[in-house]
Order: C-alpha cells, then sequence, then structure tokens
C-alpha cells in the first residue's frame, strides 16, 4: 500500500502495466513500521490480465516492450539497465518452452541470465543461470529466479519479475521487472 510515495518507470500499453514505487511504501511483510524507499530502491510490479487459453503451437520472440530500472534492495548504488528477449516455443509436449536471455547492468555488476522454464498455463517461474563476466556466478554463491505471466488474447505479451542474489563477497540482492512483447 502507498502511504506517500512516487512511481516512476510507469509505462503501460493497455494490456501491461509497470512501475516502481518509492518513498513511503507499506510492504505487506512488516507493516508496523512501513520502510522510506529511496529513488535508488522501490517496489517493482508488472500488471495485467493472464491469457485465459494459451496457444497450442507456433513459436514466437518477445522483445523488450519496458522495463523498470533494477535496483539493489540495500539502495546501494543508482538503478541500472535492463535489456533482454525471451523466445517461446507453444509446441511443446508438456507446455509451452519458455527461452529467456536477459542483461541485468547494475553500476557496480553485470548480470547475465539465461536459462528455460515450461509453462502448463499462462504463468511460469525460472531459475536462469548467472554469469558475471562470462563466468558461472553459481559457485561464488548468485542465483536468480524469474517469474512470469502471458498476457493478451492470444498471449501477445509476457511480464516478469526477477530477483537476483549475489553473494560473491557480500549478499547483494537487485530486483526488477519487465513487459514484452511479441
Amino acid at each position: 500500500m502507498l502511504q506517500s510515495g512516487s512511481n516512476v518507470d510507469f509505462g503501460t500499453d493497455g494490456i501491461l502495466a509497470w512501475g516502481r514505487w518509492t518513498g513511503d511504501v507499506t510492504i505487506p511483510i512488516d507493516i508496523s513500521a512501513p520502510p522510506t524507499l529511496g529513488q535508488n530502491q522501490g517496489v517493482p510490479y508488472v500488471i495485467g490480465m493472464p491469457t485465459p487459453n494459451m496457444p497450442i503451437n507456433g513459436s514466437a520472440t518477445y522483445t523488450l516492450l519496458g522495463a523498470t530500472q533494477p535496483t539493489h534492495v540495500d539502495g546501494s548504488t543508482a538503478p541500472g539497465v535492463f535489456s533482454g528477449t525471451i523466445n517461446v516455443n507453444f509446441g511443446a509436449r508438456a507446455g509451452a518452452t519458455v527461452g529467456m536471455d536477459f542483461t541485468v547492468a547494475m553500476p557496480d555488476t553485470t548480470y547475465h541470465l539465461s536459462g528455460s522454464s515450461t509453462a502448463t498455463s499462462a504463468l511460469f517461474r525460472a531459475t536462469p543461470a548467472v554469469t558475471i563476466g562470462g563466468s558461472a556466478c553459481v559457485s561464488a554463491g548468485c542465483s536468480a529466479s524469474v517469474n512470469g505471466f502471458f498476457a493478451g488474447v492470444s498471449a501477445e505479451r509476457i511480464g516478469v519479475g526477477y530477483q537476483i542474489t549475489d553473494s560473491q563477497t557480500t549478499v547483494k540482492q537487485v530486483v526488477g521487472t519487465a513487459a514484452f512483447t511479441k
């Protein structure tokens, strides 16, 4: 719930909307002490109506429509820049295969997320591999999670939220959201 804050990085195309709340925001985790989130932080979101009937054949490439600036949860650096694409094969027997290739460029580190997931409905989750400078980050304690959904009548949009946890030296978390279009 917003107490007195600002909606930054806002965008919409009528099917999806995305943005990042900053300022005084009540987060359901601890409503007794609402934090004040600075411009280097925020609560990112992407919203839309999930696709009611998923396509059962064909494939599509989704390009970036818009995104929130990725932020460190602790606000330790300025926000970064997100880029990426998603490729989907709707003809897979077990559901749609969702392949993702994302770059999250923060002022202190650039993360590359790649992997795939299976979507048996309009919703999907993935745990993509994380690399930094071409080197695998898993052994150093990095992980990522992506939660996404198809939106629009014919799955013409995808909304995703992501979190990166980097424990190489100290624990850093990066969060953001993105919207994609066919």
